[in-house]
């Protein structure tokens, strides 16, 4: 992986552990993949998603591979998925030019690439989840990837994290909120 960004795919062994970024855990400040190693060695334990700092993780876990970031989404993870082949970086660009060097599809959104033009701190940022190629989506700092052995190779699914408290999540509708919003 280069230093500048991160990038895994269907095409690579999955590491172990891997950090890239920077990691807070309890007194402890994680640097790199390198600052893990040497936090490992001494018996501090792994790093899992969801934690404070700027970070993407990848942990083994028994028949898995779990790939997050930190709880506030500092970094950004990018998911692109056609068919079996999967990759994840932290870059869209690098995601985007690495899936066409591999000859994958790279369809271009044009609803969603046109947002781009407007003017101001809206057009400046994603808005959803969607990207403006209909292959690559962002994954939200509340989930997590999960790779997984395949006959053929791994696969990617995502998950919500399992310290993401989801017991308000969809309690009303979003015509319940917005029928009480005017009411006000």
């Amino acid at each position: 992986m280069s230093p500048d960004f991160f990038l895994i795919s269907s095409f690579d062994p999955i590491p172990e552990h891997y950090l890239h970024g920077l990691c807070f855990q309890g007194e402890d400040l994680i640097i790199g993949d390198e600052g893990y190693g040497k936090y490992r060695i001494a018996g501090k334990g792994a790093i899992s998603p969801g934690q404070d700092g700027s970070y993407i993780i990848v942990r083994n876990s028994g028949n898995e591979t779990i790939i997050g970031t930190d709880a506030s989404g500092y970094y950004k993870l990018f998911l692109y998925q056609c068919g079996e082949r999967w990759a994840l970086s932290n870059s869209f660009i690098q995601l985007a030019r690495f899936a066409a060097a591999r000859n994958l599809p790279v369809t271009i959104d044009e609803s969603h690439f046109s947002t781009f033009f407007i003017s101001g701190p809206f057009g400046d940022q994603l808005t959803s989840l969607r990207t403006s190629v209909r292959e690559i989506r962002l994954v939200p700092s509340t989930m997590e990837a999960v790779v997984v052995p395949t006959f053929f190779g791994t696969a990617v699914t995502l998950r919500w994290r399992e310290d993401e408290d989801r017991s308000e999540l969809h309690k009303d509708s979003y015509g319940d909120v917005l029928r009480a919003y005017l009411r006000t």
